[in-house]
């Protein structure tokens, strides 16, 4: 029958009993490695195999038969003694070179040859004869612990005391502060500077968030061997764990959130797959957020657009336009894309409800940045004086078609340089009692200053004249009286 499985458990045949009278003792040594797979294999965890699986010293097998006699003469009789001894293969002994510049350069010290011999056959190790400029050691048989040059590193320093090793401080020079940072650090900054917490998460999603974010209508990118079966995809989207930590953090009582997150999306292509590196954003507020005068504060839409132009702006990301999207499954109110000229940068809007899969409750407000496609070429900054003199502000109130949008308004106005204008803003806009259908009632915000000299009335009525007369060529607005 079956005697036993050699490192881990013995047969039943081969048992002790009362009866017993002829015992076999062995003294073994097994590879660790197959003992470890076998004990795995079987689900047997004794003590034979937690001590063969860490490794026994391989030439230990004779001394310790003749302990065991010697114990065993001691405390009992026996009529005879048979030993039988066979291999199944002999182990080479192990050798690991050792560099002495190598050494010195690392640890900081100045050891001779000589004296690293001493310390490392002090412990057991032997001196090999070797042909390069390199030591060479023998391991003992029993430190399964030696395997690279820096395992003999430890024991030197070890016999040469950690406290009698000298203190230097590195040296350093001058360092030359970057100056190139790419469009993802740049926005990053950006965005915890306006209050954002940057999080991050393992890139896979289950094939319900991927769908429900596949806006671009992208193949998904499958995982040969996933890590959690529910799991089994790439994502192909931020928004999903953004979600996710939205619906954790209410829970725990959080009411206000800007979070962000900037990795790769993944999605197939052919037989393969690409990535892209996306930075997206999630603002949520559970509750109203209350002012100094006890007013509730909404974010809206437009508190989203105003912070992300903000900071395009300040990355000075040239030409940006904003265009409606219809086909987004991510946002569906005030859903739109960003253009840098003629270039798709990013989208933002209100998130679609059904996006987030029951998880916010609340209306959510997104955007999405694609930093591989803005330019990150060195511009030049130009500084100009401040104006020493007064500025003069005008507000015109005009009527104008919906169809026409207030970026389409100051790009006429900026690009025709009426003079003395400094700024241009928005002030308010109305649809309702007393406005066509179809129109709407807008009130601009002119800002006139000279660098030179005090304007005088004349000049600016002046300017403004020419801006509704540009107003009305190019839109057919009209003075709202």
């Amino acid at each position: 029958g079956i005697q036993a499985i050699a490192g881990i458990i013995g047969g039943h045949e081969t048992s002790v009993s009362k009866s017993t009278k002829s015992i076999a003792v062995e003294a073994a040594f097994f590879n660790p490695d197959k003992i470890a797979n076998q004990a795995r294999k079987y689900g047997l965890a004794t003590d034979a195999s937690h001590r063969f699986e860490r490794g026994v010293d391989p030439e230990l097998q004779q001394r310790a038969l003749a302990r065991f006699l010697c114990l065993l003469k001691e405390i009992a009789q026996y009529d005879s003694i048979g030993c039988y001894e066979g291999s199944s293969a002999k182990l080479k002994p192990r050798a690991i070179s050792l560099s002495v510049e190598r050494f010195n350069n690392f640890s900081g010290l100045l050891l001779s040859p000589k004296k690293i011999k001493l310390s490392l056959e002090t412990l057991g190790f032997t001196s090999m004869p070797t042909k390069t400029a390199h030591l060479k050691f023998q391991v003992p048989s029993h430190r399964f612990d030696m395997e690279l040059e820096e395992d003999l590193y430890e024991e030197i320093l070890r016999c040469y005391g950690y406290d009698n090793i000298p203190i230097n401080p590195p040296k350093s020079g001058p360092v030359a502060r970057a100056t190139d940072y790419s469009a993802s650090e740049k926005f990053k900054g950006g965005l915890v500077f306006g209050g954002f917490q940057e999080l991050m998460h393992m890139p896979f999603v289950s094939t319900e968030t991927f769908n429900a974010l596949n806006s671009n209508d992208w193949s998904p990118a499958e995982l040969s061997n996933p890590i959690n079966e529910n799991e089994p995809l790439m994502r192909g989207s931020l928004f999903g764990s953004l979600f996710s930590a939205i619906n954790l953090n209410v829970k725990k009582g959080y009411s206000a959130m800007k979070f962000f997150e900037l990795g790769n999306v993944f999605h197939k292509v052919k037989n393969d797959f690409a990535q892209e590196s996306h930075i997206s954003g999630l603002i949520y507020f559970h509750e109203s957020q209350k002012t100094w005068s006890d007013k509730s504060l909404q974010y809206d839409f437009y508190s989203l657009k105003a912070e992300v132009l903000r900071l395009l702006e300040t990355l000075r990301v040239k030409s940006i336009k904003l265009a409606p999207n219809a086909s987004s499954t991510t946002f569906t109110i005030n859903a739109m894309d960003i253009f840098a000229g003629k270039k798709k940068i990013g989208m933002l809007g209100e998130i679609n409800p059904t996006a987030t899969q029951k998880l916010i409750k609340n209306p959510a407000f997104g955007f999405e940045i694609y930093p591989e496609k803005i330019s990150t070429k060195p511009s030049t900054l130009k500084l100009k004086p401040v104006s020493k003199f007064p500025s003069s502000s005008r507000d015109l109130n005009i009527l104008i078609t919906q169809s026409y949008s207030y970026a389409e308004i100051v790009a006429v106005l900026l690009n025709s340089k009426i003079q003395f204008l400094h700024s241009l803003g928005l002030v308010n806009t109305f649809e309702g009692k007393g406005i066509p259908n179809g129109s709407i009632s807008m009130t601009l915000r002119f800002m006139f200053q000279s660098p030179v000299k005090s304007l005088k009335e004349s000049e600016i009525n002046t300017s403004m004249d020419k801006a509704f007369h540009l107003l009305n060529k190019a839109f057919k607005a009209k003075i709202r009286s």
